[in-house]
């Protein structure tokens, strides 16, 4: 098969990791086990500079464990097959969530 006809697959941008809020922090607090509970590690994200594009390099690559960009396994799951039926990109999924978290954080302050 010649390369003209093999499809290459864009690297996914990750230059944003290190400007994460969770750089540095104990990963098992993103990857909590059985009853652990996950609002810690989801507290970590709010206000992170780069939650978009960690939500939206997860929904690309299917992640299902551990936080990224403020969610859950659970939630990315539903997130997930709400893409697939909007047929929507996982950057306009993660900016619309995005857009409510930021909401849900502004509610809370008030």
């Amino acid at each position: 098969m010649s390369a003209r006809h093999l499809a290459v697959r864009p690297l996914l941008d990750t230059s944003w990791m290190t400007r994460a809020r969770c750089h540095g922090y104990d990963v098992g607090l993103f990857y909590p086990e059985g009853t652990e509970p996950a609002e810690p590690g989801v507290r970590v994200c709010e206000g992170c500079p780069v939650r978009r594009p960690c939500l939206e390099y997860a929904l690309a690559t299917g992640e299902q464990y551990g936080i990224w960009g403020g969610t859950t396994e659970p939630e990315r799951a539903v997130l997930l097959k709400r893409m697939r039926a909007l047929r929507s990109s996982p950057a306009a999924m993660a900016r619309r969530v995005d857009g409510e978290q930021d909401a849900r954080e502004a509610g809370a302050a008030a």
